[in-house]
């Protein structure tokens, strides 16, 4: 996903980073840091829920504790109601 977001930002964003940089290989480097800084953030806001769901469930009913989770839906629903989207 990260080298996706990369591959598309890159296309769309290095010519004005470069530009509004002075060009040249600084302008490249610059264009090539932002979209990959950007592309690293957008890639872990993505996946971060569903690796907090998978990771609930693979614990769930751990060391002899009932189980709390009725599913991935029902751990996505436990969860944002307890403590919520953000």
């Amino acid at each position: 996903l990260q080298m996706s977001c990369y591959d598309l930002f890159i296309r769309k964003f290095s010519k004005p980073i470069e530009d509004a940089t002075g060009g040249g290989a600084t302008g490249r480097t610059a264009a090539k840091l932002t979209c990959g800084a950007i592309s690293g953030i957008t890639a872990q806001t993505l996946t971060y829920p569903g690796d907090t769901i998978r990771r609930r469930m693979q614990t769930d009913g751990m060391c002899g504790r009932p189980k709390i989770y009725n599913g991935m839906m029902d751990c996505f629903w436990q969860t944002v109601s307890k403590e919520g989207y953000i």
